[in-house]
C-alpha cells in the first residue's frame, strides 16, 4: 500500500509536528511495530529519519499499523485520523456502533439535533436531504418509505432515520450523513451548530468525516471551458478570443488547467467581428470536446469587458457549415455564464474587494436573515443615477447580489457604466431582467432566487439556464429577458493579471 505523494508530504510534516522529540516516535515504533527506528530508518537529522520510516512501512506493508499507532497516541492530531480512517477501512469500532443491535446515537444526541432542526423549521428542505441521503445508501426508497414523496415532519424524519433505516451498509449511521448534506444546505448560525453536533457524536463514535463522497453522480467530469472576449487592439470593432478548459476535482475543491489542451494550437481567434462570436464560441467548445473524459458535463464562462456584460451571447442564434450538428442557440446545449474580465484584470483594488466579499459572505454560506440581493433600478431607460454613489451604496451594504430590474437603456454607455458600479463595488452576482412588461416577471424571478438556491449557487445558476433554455424565440417567457453575471476568484483565466486564489470552501 503506497501513500499519495500529497500524503506523503503531509504525513512527514505532521509527525515531524507531533513528535519533536525523536525519543518519543522510537518508543512509539518499538512497542507498536516491534521495531528499531534506527535499524528500519537511519539518517542524519529527524527529518531523513520521518521519511526513511514511512518509506519503510511502504515497503513493508505496516502503513495501516503506522498509522493507527499514530492516530492512538496522538489523538489531538486530526490529520492522523483522518488519514488513518482513510487507510484501515473499519471506521467503526467497538465504541458503540459497531455491532448491528448497538444504538445508532443516544435520546440526548437526537434531542440536541431535534433543538437545531426545529429551529431550520424547513420540512420540505429536510425531506429532499432524507431523500438524497437514503438513495446514496441505496435503502429502498420505493418500499416502506413511500412516505417520502410527501413532505415529512420531524417526528416521522426520526422514524424513517433511526427506526426503518438506522445505518448504512457499511455500519455508519444515516442520520450523521443527512445532517452533513443538510449543514451544506443551510446558512449561519444553523450550519456550524450542525457541525458541532456531528464533531461530538463522530468522535464518540470514532467516525471520520465526511463520511459520503460529495463528487457527481456516476462519476462525472465536470469541466469549465472558460473564453475571454477581448476588444482588438489593433483592429476597431474586432475582437480576440482566449480559452482555458479546467477541470473541477470534487475531493479537493480545486481546479486544474487541462494539460493537453493548454497545448493545443487552435484554440483561440483573432479579428472576430461581433456577430461572430457565438460562432467562434461554438468551434472551442467543439475543439475542447475532444480532449473531454466521458461523462462529463462542460459549462462556458464568458469573460467579457464592462460593456458588452449584458450581450445575449447565448440566445444569439448559430451558423456554422456544419448545421446537423450545430445547436439553435449556445444556450440551448450548454449551462453559458457570464463573468467580468475588467474585475480580474484591471483594477487590483476592486479585485481585492470582490475576494473579501467572496471569502466572508458567499464561502461562509449565507444567513437566511441575510438580505441577499438587493433590488434596485427599477426603469434603467429613465434612471440618472449618480455612478459614484450607487458604488457607494452597495460597498456599504456588503450584499452579494444585485436583482436589477427594468428596461435596459439604448445607450451603450449607460450599460457600461451600471456594471462598472457592480464590478467595482465588489458584488459577486447581479440576476437581471431586461424589460419590465413581462407578465408577473417579478414573482418569477422571485421563484428563481429561494432560500435553497441562495444557499447553493451551483443550483441557482442551474435553474437560471432552464429558464433560459425554455425561452429560446419566446419573447413572453422569463429566460428570454433573463441575464446573470457570476463571478468566482477560483476560476480566472491564464491571461489575467490577477491569478487563481485557493478559496478553500
Amino acid at each position: 500500500m503506497k501513500l499519495s505523494k500529497d500524503d506523503f508530504k503531509n504525513l512527514l510534516a505532521k509527525i515531524l509536528e507531533s513528535y519533536p522529540d525523536i525519543t518519543d516516535l522510537e518508543m512509539l515504533v518499538r512497542l507498536e511495530l516491534e521495531e528499531n527506528l534506527d535499524t528500519i530508518a537511519g539518517g542524519n537529522n529527524n527529518k531523513q529519519k520521518v521519511f526513511k520510516l514511512i518509506e519503510w512501512v511502504e515497503s513493508s506493508q505496516k502503513l495501516q499499523s503506522l498509522l493507527k499507532a499514530l492516530a492512538n497516541d496522538r489523538p489531538e492530531q486530526q490529520f492522523f485520523q483522518i488519514i488513518n480512517n482513510r487507510f484501515n477501512p473499519s471506521i467503526l469500532k467497538s465504541s458503540g456502533v459497531s455491532g448491528d443491535d448497538s444504538p445508532v446515537i443516544k435520546n440526548s444526541e437526537w434531542n440536541q439535533l431535534y433543538e437545531i432542526l426545529k429551529e431550520i423549521s424547513n420540512n420540505q428542505l429536510m425531506t429532499q436531504v432524507c431523500k438524497k441521503t437514503l438513495r446514496n445508501s441505496r435503502n429502498d426508497l420505493l418500499g416502506t418509505c413511500l412516505q417520502l414523496s410527501k413532505t415529512i415532519n420531524l417526528r416521522e424524519l426520526k422514524e424513517i432515520l433511526l427506526g426503518q433505516f438506522p445505518k448504512r451498509k457499511d455500519n455508519v449511521p444515516t442520520i450523521i450523513e443527512f445532517a452533513e448534506r443538510l449543514s451544506d444546505k443551510v446558512g449561519q448560525p444553523f450550519s456550524n451548530e450542525l457541525k458541532q453536533w456531528l464533531q461530538a457524536i463522530t468522535a464518540r463514535l470514532n467516525i471520520s468525516l465526511p463520511t459520503y463522497s460529495k463528487s457527481l453522480p456516476n462519476n462525472i467530469y465536470e469541466y469549465f471551458l472558460l473564453i475571454t472576449v477581448q476588444p482588438s487592439l489593433t483592429q476597431k470593432n474586432k475582437f480576440e478570443l482566449y480559452s482555458d478548459l479546467l477541470l473541477y476535482k470534487y475531493l479537493d475543491d480545486q481546479y486544474q488547467p487541462h494539460e493537453k489542451f493548454q497545448d493545443c494550437q487552435d484554440k483561440n481567434f483573432f479579428d472576430v467581428e461581433l456577430a461572430e462570436i457565438q460562432n467562434k464560441i461554438f468551434e472551442l467548445t467543439k475543439i475542447s470536446e475532444d480532449y473531454l473524459e466521458v461523462p462529463y458535463k462542460l459549462n462556458l464562462e464568458l469573460f467579457l469587458t464592462d460593456k458588452y456584460l449584458g450581450y445575449p451571447f447565448d440566445i444569439e442564434p448559430i451558423s456554422t457549415k456544419d448545421q446537423q450538428k450545430a445547436p439553435s442557440y449556445l444556450g440551448r446545449e450548454y449551462p453559458l455564464f457570464v463573468r467580468s474580465f475588467d474585475r480580474f484584470n484591471n483594477n487590483k483594488k476592486s479585485y481585492n474587494k470582490f475576494c473579501l466579499r467572496w471569502l466572508t459572505k458567499v464561502q461562509d454560506k449565507l444567513t437566511p436573515s441575510l438580505a441577499i440581493f438587493l433590488e434596485s433600478l427599477k426603469e434603467l431607460t429613465t434612471y440618472e443615477p449618480s455612478w459614484d454613489e450607487l458604488t457607494n451604496q452597495w460597498e456599504v451594504d456588503e450584499i452579494v447580489g444585485l436583482k436589477i430590474m427594468g428596461c435596459w437603456s439604448s445607450e451603450e454607455s449607460v450599460q457600461e457604466e451600471l456594471f462598472n458600479c457592480i464590478v467595482k463595488s465588489g458584488t459577486p452576482f447581479a440576476l437581471w431582467i431586461r424589460c419590465n412588461d413581462l407578465t408577473d416577471c417579478q414573482k418569477q424571478l422571485n421563484k428563481l432566487l429561494t432560500l435553497e438556491t441562495l444557499n447553493n449557487w451551483r443550483d441557482l445558476f442551474e435553474q437560471v439556464w432552464k429558464c433560459r433554455q425554455q425561452a429560446y424565440k419566446n419573447p413572453k417567457k422569463l429566460g428570454y429577458h433573463l441575464g446573470i453575471l457570476a463571478d468566482d476568484p477560483q476560476r480566472v483565466p491564464s491571461n489575467c493579471k490577477f491569478k487563481l486564489i485557493p478559496t478553500g470552501h
